[in-house]
């Protein structure tokens, strides 16, 4: 478990800008919180919340495939 500490650390672990990790936070849950100031989160938070992030987004793609072959051809 490492702390990341600042808005700076958290952007740099997941290679993303800091109004990107701001937007997740607001609208996806990303496991960051401002404490006294200063953002704080913890890298396996982080790497577990990707990989949610990751089965999520795959688990869409295959139900709208399943959707998408059970549709009849004109």
């Amino acid at each position: 478990m490492a702390g990341l500490s600042g808005m700076k650390q958290i952007s740099r672990h997941c290679n993303r800008s800091e109004a990107t990790i701001l937007e997740w936070i607001r609208s996806r849950a990303f496991p960051a919180v401002k404490i006294t100031g200063s953002w704080e989160s913890d890298t396996e938070k982080i790497d577990q919340w990707r990989k949610l992030q990751i089965e999520a987004a795959i688990n869409q793609r295959n139900t709208a495939k399943k959707s998408r072959k059970g549709q009849k051809k004109w």
